[in-house]
C-alpha cells in the first residue's frame, strides 16, 4: 500500500502512465488528475482500491480536503498495513473526549509515522489520556514527541485499555486539517539512550572543524517504487569536492559502503532509530533520497537536501522547492524521468554555496 503509480501491463495503461508522467513533469494538475482517474478506473476493480490510488494524486496536487477523504479508503482494503485487530474498536472522530483514553496506532512505513507524530500534541489536547503505538524501532524516538502519555512498541498481550482508537495516518482527517500539514519544527529529538553513541561520536569527531554532512542514496528495497527513488551512489562523487564539508554515509543497507573516498561509513552503527537520530542530530546537512531519514531529519529541524523523482510521493507535491512539512528542507527534483545526474549536480552546487549552514 505504498501508493502511486499503478503498475499493470496494458497498452492503454502504459499510455496513461506516460500521460501521467508528462503532466507531472510539466506541472499540469488537471491533466494529471484526469489521467490518474482513467488509470485507476482501468486497473482497479475495487472502488476502494481506486479511491486509495486517487487519494495520492489528490494530495500530490494540493487538494487536501478531497485527498484526505479518499485516503480513508485504505482502511477498507484487505491489504491494509496496520493493526487490523484494533479497527473494530470505537473510532475517534476528532471530537473532545475529556477524561477518555485515545489509542493512536502506527501504520505503513517509518516515514509515515514520523510525519504523523506532528499531530499528537493536538490530539492530546482533545482527550484525557493519549496512548501511542509505533513500530518497535521508532519507539524511543517517538517518545521524545510532545503529547503522548505513553508510547508502546507492542500491543500484543499488553493490558492496554482505551475508549477510542485511530490509525495514525487518519489523524489529519479526524482533526479536520485539510492543509499541507505544516507544523512547528522540530518536534522530535534524539532520545537519551543511544546504543552506539560513543562509536558514532568517535567517527564523527574527525570532521576537523568542517561542516558535517550526511548521505543516504537508497531506500527500503521492499518499497514498490524503490527502483525509482534510489540512485547509484557514484552520482554523488562530485560532492567530494565541496570545500569545507566532511561526509558521512548513513546507509544502513550498505553499512560499509561510501560513495567516494573520504566519506565515513556509519551505517553499521545505525542499528536502531535512536542511533540514526543521534547521528543526524550532529549533522549540519543531510543529503538524501526519499526515505525515513529525510522525515527524521526534517522533524528534528536539521537542514535536508531532498532528491525526488519527476513524479514524487504525494507529500512532496509538485514543482515547489520547499516543504511545508519540514521548514529546513530544500527539494531537488528530476526535470526528466530517471535523470538523477542533473539533480546531483544541483545538490552539489547548493552545498558548494554553503547554503546548508545552520
Amino acid at each position: 500500500m505504498d501508493g502511486l503509480p499503478l503498475q499493470r501491463d496494458s497498452v492503454q495503461g502504459a499510455a496513461l502512465r506516460a500521460a501521467l508522467m508528462e503532466a507531472a513533469r510539466e506541472c499540469r494538475p488537471d491533466d494529471l488528475l484526469a489521467a490518474a482517474e482513467r488509470l485507476a478506473a482501468l486497473e482497479c476493480a475495487d472502488p476502494d482500491a481506486a479511491a486509495w490510488e486517487m487519494s495520492h494524486f489528490r494530495l500530490l496536487v494540493g487538494d487536501f480536503r478531497k485527498g484526505r477523504e479518499l485516503f480513508e479508503s485504505r482502511l477498507r482494503l484487505p491489504d491494509f498495513i496496520g493493526q487490523k485487530s484494533l479497527l473494530a474498536a470505537p473510532r475517534w472522530d476528532g471530537r473532545p473526549i475529556r477524561g477518555g483514553t485515545l489509542l493512536v496506532h502506527g501504520e505503513q512505513g517509518y516515514g509515515d509515522t514520523i510525519m504523523m507524530l506532528r499531530y499528537l500534541k493536538r490530539a492530546k489536547a482533545l482527550c484525557g489520556r493519549l496512548l501511542v503505538f509505533v513500530q518497535p524501532p521508532l519507539a524511543p524516538v517517538a517518545a521524545t514527541c510532545e503529547g503522548p502519555d505513553e508510547v508502546f512498541d507492542s500491543i500484543e498481550g499488553a493490558p492496554v485499555k482505551f475508549d477510542y482508537q485511530l490509525p495514525m495516518m487518519s489523524l489529519p482527517y479526524a482533526l479536520g486539517d485539510f492543509s499541507d500539514g505544516a507544523a512547528p519544527c522540530p518536534y522530535l529529538k534524539a532520545p537519551g539512550h543511544v546504543p552506539n553513541r560513543e562509536k558514532i561520536d568517535a567517527l564523527m569527531s574527525g570532521a576537523d572543524g568542517k561542516k558535517k554532512c550526511g548521505l543516504v542514496w537508497a531506500g527500503r528495497p521492499t518499497h514498490k517504487r524503490d527502483a525509482e527513488r534510489s540512485i547509484p551512489p557514484k552520482l554523488l562523487v562530485p560532492l567530494a569536492d565541496v570545500e569545507g564539508a566532511a561526509w558521512f554515509a548513513l546507509q544502513r543497507e550498505c553499512p560499509d559502503q561510501a560513495p567516494f573516498p573520504g566519506a565515513v561509513p556509519l551505517g553499521g552503527l545505525l542499528g536502531a532509530f535512536a542511533d540514526t537520530a543521534h547521528a543526524i542530530s550532529r549533522l549540519d546537512l543531510l543529503v538524501t533520497v526519499d526515505t525515513s531519514a529525510a522525515h527524521l531529519a526534517g522533524a528534528m529541524g536539521i537542514p535536508v537536501a531532498l532528491m525526488v523523482t519527476c513524479l514524487p510521493d504525494w507529500r512532496w507535491q509538485l514543482r515547489r522547492s520547499d516543504s511545508p512539512l519540514y521548514p529546513t528542507m530544500t527539494i531537488f527534483r528530476q526535470k526528466e524521468p530517471g535523470d538523477w545526474e542533473d539533480v546531483c549536480i544541483a545538490v552539489t552546487n547548493f552545498c558548494a554555496a554553503h547554503r546548508y549552514y545552520k
